[in-house]
């Protein structure tokens, strides 16, 4: 195939469907699936895809991402703890922050007052994963303090797993978060039970998920089907509802046959691309360039490769100028 720029085509249709088979399996244990689209840099047909799955709630970590996703008029979660310049917006378009710090409450706090709004707050616990939370000694602390402040309303605990260090939800680790969960009710009406993100699957599919876990926030498993702990495909789910397309732009011996393609780490950060035509194997990635051993498949200057992206290299893709997207249903 021949073409002159590097595509990203995007199926909304698969992720649509990758969206309705999770969220049929959650919706049968009662737990709510929030739509993550930080890997896809908010994009709002993509978010429209995920809630045409029967998602009915959507997250990002960058406030930027979630003013894009306002016109769609869904309840907004902002995932990464907000920083100070950014109190206003967060307050006027997201319906409830992940924190994880006593300040960041106050601040929320006096710009809710300011603008007449009630602020939702979701705790979050640290478990193992050594990122952002509430150590497990501060938590009810802190909580009896943000209990006071006006404006703010804590809608529940969550935690995070496998986003930092290799830590997967475990009976250990949810078993803390709902410990401290039963001690933050008599303070307060908590509702959710945040248990975590697509490391999630394999206990949604068992079944095993404690029935206290009523959330979880889910967006690489939709996006791209896959089991994040083990990174095996989720059974009956779509691996290539992202597929890029870039060109060769050198072809022919060196140390062995190769091709040159017009795509490199400036366009998908620290990700992998897996070439959809087996016998081809990526050997190098520089700054803008990707070598491939060719094999035996015959490769001319013009001709189009296509790959699978994984999560880190479809961030980047979709953070890139230099990557046109593509939407299409089918």
């Amino acid at each position: 195939m021949r073409g002159k720029i590097t595509q990203l085509y995007i199926n909304l249709n698969k992720i649509k469907y990758n969206a309705q088979l999770i969220n049929n399996q959650a919706t049968k244990q009662d737990i709510s699936v929030v739509g993550v689209t930080k890997g896809v840099l908010g994009e709002p047909k993509i978010a429209k895809a995920m809630l045409d799955g029967g998602i009915s709630q959507l997250a990002d970590s960058h406030i930027e991402s979630l003013e894009k996703l306002k016109p769609l008029n869904k309840p907004l979660m902002l995932l990464r703890q907000g920083q100070k310049k950014d109190i206003s917006k967060i307050v006027e378009i997201a319906d409830i922050s992940l924190i994880s710090t006593l300040i960041a409450a106050q601040w929320l706090s006096c710009e809710a007052v300011r603008q007449n709004k009630t602020h939702q707050l979701i705790l979050m616990l640290e478990t193992g994963d050594r990122r952002e939370g509430f150590s497990f000694s501060r938590i009810i602390g802190s909580a009896m303090q943000i209990i006071k402040l006006p404006n703010i309303k804590i809608a529940g605990i969550g935690t995070n797993v496998a986003c930092l260090k290799q830590s997967y939800p475990n009976k250990k680790n949810l078993d803390l978060l709902i410990k401290k969960a039963e001690e933050i009710k008599k303070l307060a009406d908590i509702k959710i039970i945040s248990g975590g993100n697509s490391s999630a699957w394999p206990l949604l599919k068992d079944k095993k998920l404690p029935k206290e876990i009523n959330q979880l926030r889910i967006g690489e498993a939709i996006l791209l089907g896959n089991d994040t702990v083990k990174y095996q495909p989720i059974n009956g789910a779509y691996q290539n509802c992202f597929r890029l397309e870039a060109e060769v732009i050198e072809a022919y011996k060196k140390v062995h046959d190769q091709a040159v393609l017009a795509v490199g780490l400036q366009d998908i950060g620290s990700g992998v691309l897996t070439p959809i035509i087996k016998d081809l194997e990526v050997k190098r990635v520089s700054s803008d360039h990707l070598v491939l051993k060719t094999n035996n498949v015959q490769l001319r200057v013009g001709d189009r490769v296509s790959f699978v992206p994984t999560y880190f290299a479809l961030l980047g893709l979709m953070t890139s100028p230099f990557v046109q997207k593509a939407f299409h249903l089918c």
